[in-house]
């Protein structure tokens, strides 16, 4: 027994079976067409229906936000696969990338050092939070510098957590932290709990 398509078993239909619905039936056919030649707009739409975060808020101003952001991530994975078609990336996989790369840009941007007017004359309260990045080597101490004193100091970061009163006269220029030379300066950009 051979299987028969739908467009097939349309055409073979006889018009008494069905004298009532002539117009459902060129309905039906007119969704058969339009399934079979689908794109552009419906493409989008069916790509963009399977992730929805529209449904998430309730309010008018977040949805629209949302799905401009929506629409125009969509743009540009379309474009992505336009002049890379031998890559064959999935549209979740894709903004799974996008997702990271914003991450790490943003990272990146952050581990770029203040300049001199920014650093402030206490330590945050919170620690930085790129400074267990692994790359010490964007992490420079450097003398504290003032227009009054000659050496100036500030209450060092680790030692306080451990007990003990102590000040140093480097910071931290990526993180503006006051650290002392030596192993506490590795113990507070390698260890989540110093």
């Amino acid at each position: 027994m051979t299987e028969r398509t739908n467009e097939e078993s349309f055409n073979e239909l006889d018009a008494d079976v069905l004298p009532d619905c002539p117009s459902d039936c060129e309905s039906n056919r007119g969704d058969l067409e339009n399934d079979t030649h689908m794109e552009g707009v419906d493409r989008a739409d069916q790509f963009l229906a399977n992730g929805s975060i529209l449904r998430k808020t309730l309010k008018w101003s977040k949805k629209l936000a949302f799905f401009l952001i929506n629409c125009t991530s969509f743009d540009a994975y379309k474009t992505y696969c336009t002049y890379l078609p031998k890559n064959k990336t999935r549209y979740t996989k894709f903004l799974l990338e996008v997702a990271r790369e914003w991450i790490t840009v943003d990272a990146k941007e952050r581990s770029i050092a203040p300049d001199a007017s920014r650093i402030s004359k206490t330590a945050s309260y919170n620690d930085a939070p790129f400074r267990l990045s692994g790359r010490l080597r964007n992490h420079v101490l450097e003398k504290i510098v003032t227009g009054r004193k000659t050496n100036p100091t500030r209450a060092y970061r680790v030692c306080p957590s451990k007990g003990k009163r102590s000040e140093t006269g480097y910071i931290c220029k990526s993180c503006c932290v006051p650290l002392h030379v030596g192993d506490c300066y590795t113990v507070y950009h390698r260890k989540k709990k110093y």
